[in-house]
């Protein structure tokens, strides 16, 4: 790969066929579980590389990926945005929310649990992102639930309880739902509201 030079290139058209065919490799190696998509992914992630705005939104995704691969998980959450908002401007908004999603779980895996739960809610009043709405729901449900673990307040409680209670109603049906029941039955022992929790 010849991504120093990539980098060193004027925005234009040569490093947008460049850019293209790196994300072309990027690609293909992505589904493999090899030493060199890591290598790839890592030697990528390095170069901090912004793209040629005329790329697909994958390629911002791509990118989030490799920074995700050296630990930079804020600035892959970044990248994972970018794709989204690129994903709406070409009117698909389940791509959109997908990338939505990879960035909500970046920035969990951070530790950034107020920001994630702040995307997942996009995600979550977004009627277009179908079923990732109630996977977006219980993620955003564990980020609150983390937060209030790290910042015990009465405001955190609440909204805690709340994306409880809206996962449990929004979403009844969704696998992930009884483990939305199941903590608002803890929360609710753990507060001396045993009876609710029946």
């Amino acid at each position: 790969m010849r991504l120093a030079m990539i980098a060193a290139l004027e925005p234009g058209d040569e490093r947008y066929a460049a850019e293209q065919e790196l994300f072309r490799l990027l690609l293909d190696l992505r589904s493999r579980a090899t030493n060199e998509r890591r290598l790839a992914f890592i030697a990528t992630g390095r170069q901090r590389l912004t793209p040629d705005s005329r790329h697909e939104p994958a390629a911002w995704d791509l990118l989030a990926e490799a920074g995700e691969v050296i630990g930079e998980r804020e600035r892959a959450a970044t990248l994972e945005e970018q794709a989204a908002k690129r994903a709406e401007e070409r009117g698909d908004s389940e791509a959109a929310a997908g990338f939505r999603l990879r960035a909500g779980g970046f920035l969990f895996q951070a530790e950034k649990y107020k920001e994630a739960g702040e995307v997942l809610l996009r995600i979550v009043k977004e009627p277009k992102a179908g079923a990732l709405r109630a996977k977006a729901g219980m993620l955003r449900v564990l980020a609150l639930g983390r937060l209030l673990e790290t910042n015990r307040t009465s405001d955190g409680s609440a909204s805690y309880q709340e994306a409880l209670r809206e996962q449990i109603r929004d979403f009844p049906d969704d696998s992930s739902t009884d483990e939305a029941r199941w903590l608002l039955g803890v929360l609710y022992r753990g507060t001396g509201r045993a009876r609710q929790a029946e």
